[in-house]
Order: structure tokens, then sequence, then C-alpha cells
């Protein structure tokens, strides 16, 4: 048995974790808020990844840390593969991209475009499902 196979996702901040009102901090987009924080818990490696530098960069940080949204990163790569690769290139990698100007998820070989809550539950349905077939 392999064990739980983990996933890495890169997250927007305006648009997906709060309402669009840059270079202010929209309002909370709570349903989002509770599936990200669902698949932090559930082990996976959740990046900020977002276009706000500086000051409002932290002010976004601090707003997601108010929510209970801890991130392995904040627009940079996911630490487990800066130690597989002995790089941290300027380009994020995720397996997994969720931005409000491409909701798109890919299975079988088709393109959905989706809510995050449904993008949350396939991507749970799916590592169920691998995770199962291994054992």
């Amino acid at each position: 048995m392999r064990g739980v196979i983990n996933v890495i996702i890169a997250v927007d901040f305006d648009g997906i974790l709060c309402e669009d009102a840059f270079p202010e901090i929209g309002k909370p987009k709570y349903p989002v808020i509770s599936a990200v924080r669902q698949l932090i818990d559930a082990g996976h490696e959740v990046i900020l990844w977002t276009s706000r530098v500086d000051e409002r960069l932290k002010d976004a940080v601090k707003w997601c840390s108010d929510y209970g949204l801890y991130f392995c990163a904040v627009n940079g790569n996911a630490p487990t593969n800066v130690l597989k690769y002995s790089t941290d290139p300027r380009k994020v990698y995720a397996d997994v991209y969720i931005d409000d100007h491409s909701l798109l998820f890919m299975r079988d070989q088709r393109l959905y475009k989706k809510p995050i809550t449904a993008i949350v539950n396939e991507i749970n349905y799916v590592l169920k499902n691998e995770t199962q077939e291994e054992n």
C-alpha cells in the first residue's frame, strides 16, 4: 500500500477566496474558504497563487490566516517539489490551478467548467478511487 495520494493545488486569491475588489480585499467566499481548508486539512499542498505583491500580498496572507488558511507556499513552489528537484523556479507548478479566469477541471480527457466546491469534490472522489485501486 502506497498511502494517500497528495496533490499540489494553486489557489488564486481575488475572485476565488474573496470577491474580486482589487486592490481592496473583497467579501469572503465562505464555501470556497471551507473547501480549501478541507484540502489543506486532508494533507494536500495548497499554494496561495496571486498577482498581489508587497503590502497587498501581506494583507492577503493576513486575511487568509484570519480565516484559518495557512498555505505551504505563497507565490512559490510546494516544499516537496523544491526538495525533489533541488530548485525553486519562478513558474509555480501545481497539479490543479484554481483561478477565477479559468475554473476548468479535466477528467476522462474532457474539460468541465465547474464551481470550486464541485472541483474540490471531484478531486476528493478521484483521489479516493485511486487510493482504493492501489490497495
